[in-house]
């Protein structure tokens, strides 16, 4: 059977959407600034989500290409979201 990750935010994060930039902070802990497709990806966790579901909610909104799964990485090891 294969397991699907399913990708939320945590709910001790506070945030603000800035005109090119998502600011972000866990409670208790310095803030980080989002940009590029770690900015797109954090909005796009309004409801949790796979991969596979962020990737085609995201395509298209750019000209580049999105690195959603380095995205992710990075969500994760700033401690701004997790796996469910």
């Amino acid at each position: 059977m294969v397991s699907i990750v399913v990708w939320r935010r945590r709910a001790d994060v506070l945030w603000r959407l800035g005109p090119d930039r998502v600011l972000a902070r866990r409670v208790g802990a310095e803030g980080v600034d989002l940009v590029g497709a770690a900015a797109l990806v954090w909005v796009a966790l309004d409801a949790p989500t796979d991969l596979a579901g962020l990737t085609a909610e995201l395509d298209g909104l750019t000209d580049a290409t999105l690195d959603v799964a380095g995205a992710l990485a990075e969500l994760e090891s700033a401690g701004l979201i997790e796996r469910t």
